[in-house]
């Protein structure tokens, strides 16, 4: 009888434990899922799970072509000019990539050549990235990210 009885108390010592054990875990696992979460606040789900080079429609600044020059004259020229002035550098030609996402932001910008300093190359790019909207390209009807290349020759300066 003694036998069975400590067999009984184990049993529901273990369930006691056992419960206690769930509860800890539960808490361990909040806190996980928390700090897993963490490293996301504050960032923009752009949305991409593809980047497309090619699509049936690519991508367009609101303004077509005549827009993407006046924002190059009117937002990105005064930033080379400052660039020049800073770093002593000639800046005569860019080619950059842009990812516009499926919203018509532009979400990145790769910088494939130019002659300007890491500094400058922040400092437009920083620009860039706050650039109005763009017509998202298209793929099969739906929208898509996208990359979209501009190559800039012949700033003149003056």
């Amino acid at each position: 009888m003694n036998r069975e009885i400590y067999v009984i108390l184990h049993i529901f010592d273990v369930g006691v434990h056992c419960e206690d054990i769930l509860h800890k875990m539960k808490h361990i696992l909040l806190i996980i899922g928390f700090l897993i979460s963490i490293p996301s606040l504050g960032q923009v789900d752009s949305g991409c799970d593809s980047v497309y080079n090619f699509v049936d429609t690519m991508p367009e600044y609101e303004s077509g072509i005549n827009g993407l020059s006046d924002y190059l004259h009117n937002d990105l020229i005064p930033i080379l000019a400052k660039c020049i002035e800073r770093d002593s550098s000639l800046i005569a030609s860019m080619y950059l990539t842009m990812t516009i996402d499926k919203k018509g932001n532009v979400i990145d910008v790769v910088f494939n050549r130019i002659s300007a300093t890491e500094k400058c190359k922040n400092d437009l790019k920083k620009k860039i990235l706050t650039m109005p909207s763009w017509t998202p390209g298209k793929l099969n009807g739906k929208n898509v990210c996208c990359k979209y290349s501009w190559p800039i020759s012949c700033i003149m300066w003056q």
